[in-house]
């Protein structure tokens, strides 16, 4: 971003992979790359399927959720995420030594993506993972992780 004849903020994005990549690996880092994951595109709270338990008063309440799915199409997510994922792995072709890590199908079957699954919301807000959602990542991704130890 430094340099301001780059304007195409996909061409800064990949000249920052490529530095962060070059320079980790040049530390002799063990490095793994991970995908963004799906973004919903739906607020999680007015999921129907999705029930949040809450205590009033000393009672433990259930809150149902909304008329949402809380879905997105797989064709839809492919599409809007179809640049970014496109570049990554160009760039990473690149670096052979990287492991990639992509959690879409911890999200995604053929059809649809989910931010629910087993009876945990996946979702914080629209975009960002929740608690649950970073749990759930973070048992697929730690293995590959540690593999680089």
């Amino acid at each position: 971003e430094t340099n301001k004849e780059i304007t195409d903020r996909w061409r800064v994005y990949e000249i920052g992979m490529r530095q962060t990549l070059s320079r980790l690996l040049s530390l002799g880092k063990h490095v793994v790359f991970v995908i963004d994951r799906p973004e919903l595109g739906v607020e999680p709270g007015s999921c129907k399927m999705f029930k949040k338990e809450i205590t009033l008063f000393g009672s433990s309440i259930q809150v149902r959720g909304g008329d949402e799915t809380c879905t997105v199409t797989r064709e839809e997510f492919e599409r809007r995420t179809g640049r970014y994922r496109a570049m990554a792995h160009e760039v990473l072709r690149d670096y052979p030594s990287v492991a990639v890590f992509d959690p879409t199908s911890l999200f995604c079957d053929e059809t649809q993506c989910y931010a629910i699954r087993d009876g945990k919301l996946l979702y914080a807000d629209a975009d960002h993972l929740s608690d649950d959602g970073s749990i759930y990542v973070a048992k697929h991704l730690a293995p590959q992780i540690k593999a680089g130890f």
